[in-house]
């Protein structure tokens, strides 16, 4: 999301491909997948996808207890919405830097049943996977052994945040489709990189 692009023609390519979709009603996983590719206009490690998934899931526990209390609801919920968005974007780049062994599931997870206090056990979940993505970076095994567990941590933190929205009656599907206006706004203000939720 925070991106910059040396090669000027690839990076205007996207800009055009993103702008010319409109927001969708539906959005499926592979869908999704490629709204994030048209997104990545800079090529990162999958480290750096994972600090964005430390980020965006505390700002997810950041609006969840906003919304908690000050007792709000519509705006809050969308506010919660938009967040679990950005988390499934980091989520998804980080997958797709992993490659095929790492892969996305079919399917968005869905909650069957809300914990209390879904999202701590989202910021728990981020926790896991953060620590086998640190440990992968000492290069004492290779990376290939760490994929499995990061695939079961990742699968958690989605189901996580599948939680969460349906906390606020929202779904994976909704939150994804949240994301993609929120960075086709961006894209056509110009406003991609920088910090805040207001560019």
């Amino acid at each position: 999301m925070k991106r910059a692009q040396s090669d000027g023609d690839s990076c205007c390519e996207k800009r055009r491909a993103l702008l010319s979709v409109s927001t969708p009603q539906s959005l499926s996983v592979r869908e999704f997948e490629n709204h994030v590719r048209s997104c990545q206009l800079q090529k990162f490690s999958y480290d750096y996808y994972m600090h964005g998934i430390v980020e965006e899931a505390g700002e997810v526990f950041e609006e969840v207890r906003a919304k908690r209390d000050a007792n709000l609801t519509r705006d809050a919920d969308d506010k919660v919405v938009c967040e679990i968005g950005d988390v499934l974007w980091y989520v998804t780049s980080l997958s797709l830097e992993m490659g095929v062994e790492m892969a996305m599931p079919d399917a968005w997870p869905e909650a069957t049943t809300v914990t209390s206090e879904p999202e701590v056990w989202l910021m728990a979940a981020a926790s896991k996977l953060s620590g086998r993505v640190k440990k992968s970076l000492r290069k004492d095994k290779s990376l290939e052994e760490f994929v499995a567990a990061m695939a079961l941590h990742r699968d958690e933190l989605l189901q996580r945040c599948a939680e969460v929205a349906a906390a606020s009656g929202a779904s994976l599907q909704r939150c994804a489709i949240a994301n993609v206006r929120k960075l086709k706004g961006r894209f056509e203000r110009g406003s991609v990189q920088g910090d805040g939720d207001s560019r």
